[in-house]
């Protein structure tokens, strides 16, 4: 969202947004913040993410479109963070949800690092064996007369 505000100084925690971002798209199969405009695209963040406190960019008054945008976003206060709940439903992991919390983050320096990133425990925590795997479904499939192919 920085990148709104005409924010240029701006490092890898953008790419950590992105992530999320794309997490969420694996997900839901959709965009998650797909808007035709600029401030439509900002609505729907907020809308998702929870109001954006004034705070968080303390710059904000001197980048370039914070003018533009600061009246609008005012109508979008008191918003919650839904977005975590929503994905919940779906992604039914909740390592990815708390990784993904982790990314998608107003304060660029809440954001998750890269580094600390991958050392998560989404990406860290054993998972069954592909052959315990294939036995699950070898199961089902049997059980319910459904063919493999």
């Amino acid at each position: 969202p920085e990148i709104y505000f005409g924010d240029t100084n701006y490092g890898p925690e953008i790419d950590i947004w992105s992530l999320g971002c794309i997490m969420g798209q694996f997900w839901t199969g959709y965009p998650l913040f797909q808007g035709r405009t600029d401030i439509d695209h900002l609505r729907i963040i907020t809308n998702l993410c929870g109001s954006i406190p004034e705070n968080t960019y303390p710059v904000n008054k001197k980048l370039t479109y914070y003018h533009i945008y600061k009246d609008s976003l005012a109508l979008l206060d008191g918003q919650s963070r839904k977005i975590s709940g929503i994905l919940r439903v779906i992604a039914k992991d909740e390592d990815a949800i708390l990784l993904f919390d982790q990314c998608i983050k107003y304060n660029q320096a809440e954001r998750i690092t890269a580094y600390n990133g991958l050392n998560h425990l989404f990406f860290t925590k054993t998972l069954p064996s592909p052959g315990k795997l294939l036995e699950k479904l070898l199961t089902l499939e049997s059980s319910n007369n459904f063919p493999l192919c």
